[in-house]
């Protein structure tokens, strides 16, 4: 939900617009969709945040994987999308899907 808030806060910055275009379905075109456990009231407030700059910062991924437990007994490289490599096919092979060595839509 953080990531749609954040979509949709510079959306809004981009277009110069303000938090009244923030709206959902009911207020839309009530006889489409209906999410029962969307509130929009709490994602205007989490929208505002962002906006004004008072929403909490992202953590980042980091760099390394400092995972003691790991299988390696290593730090490692986050996979990300577009990975290549050895851990691609291991974590591909452990998911059990098609092994194209490459971390794509399907991994």
């Amino acid at each position: 939900m953080n990531a749609y808030r954040r979509g949709i806060a510079a959306i809004i910055c981009h277009l110069r617009l303000n938090l009244t275009y923030c709206i959902d379905h009911k207020e839309f075109a009530p006889q489409l969709k209906r999410y029962p456990n969307f509130g929009i009231g709490a994602f205007r407030i989490g929208t505002k945040a962002i906006l004004s700059g008072t929403a909490p910062s992202l953590s980042l991924i980091s760099a390394l994987e400092g995972d003691p437990a790991n299988r390696h007994g290593q730090s490692r490289i986050p996979l990300r999308r577009g990975a290549i490599g050895g851990l691609v096919k291991e974590m591909q092979c452990d998911l059990n899907i098609g092994q194209d060595v490459i971390v794509g839509p399907q991994t």
